[in-house]
């Protein structure tokens, strides 16, 4: 059985899928959980359950392909818990899918945006406070997708 009490975690793409998942086992296992998606419905609904079960959450939407709207993301999580140990960079989009002389260069610029600078856009944002502390621990997730 872990123990993670005390530790505080953020979530990108907790909306569905792995996020949730994930979030939902940080939670059983009392980790802090800040839930960050693009819309706030279902991240919403899932903190509450969270907090119904006797977990901490809260929820915030956040696009990660644009850094500031991950820098609040961190600073909201850190007003609400005190700090982020734990970054698990899950966000993440398929489409387009394509040979790549039909592909369409802005959909695909978009893939460029959330796969790629949303994983360093998380870094960047929660990297000061990590090593100010002198710890955290950053998760990348990615899929076969990715080859």
């Amino acid at each position: 059985m872990f123990d993670l009490s005390g530790q505080v975690a953020l979530v990108t793409g907790a909306s569905r899928g792995i996020g949730e998942a994930a979030a939902r086992s940080f939670a059983k296992y009392g980790t802090k959980v800040m839930l960050a998606a693009r819309s706030a419905g279902d991240i919403d609904r899932i903190a509450a359950e969270i907090n119904a079960g006797g977990g901490g959450a809260a929820a915030g939407t956040c696009d990660v392909a644009d850094y500031k709207d991950v820098e609040r993301a961190v600073h909201t999580c850190v007003d609400t818990f005190g700090k982020v140990d734990i970054l698990v960079n899950n966000a993440g989009v398929i489409e387009p899918i394509s040979r790549i002389e039909l592909s369409d260069p802005e959909a695909w610029a978009n893939v460029i945006d959330v796969n790629v600078k949303g994983v360093y856009n998380g870094i960047r944002a929660v990297a000061p406070g990590m090593l100010e502390r002198g710890s955290g621990t950053i998760i990348n997730i990615s899929s076969v997708e990715a080859l």
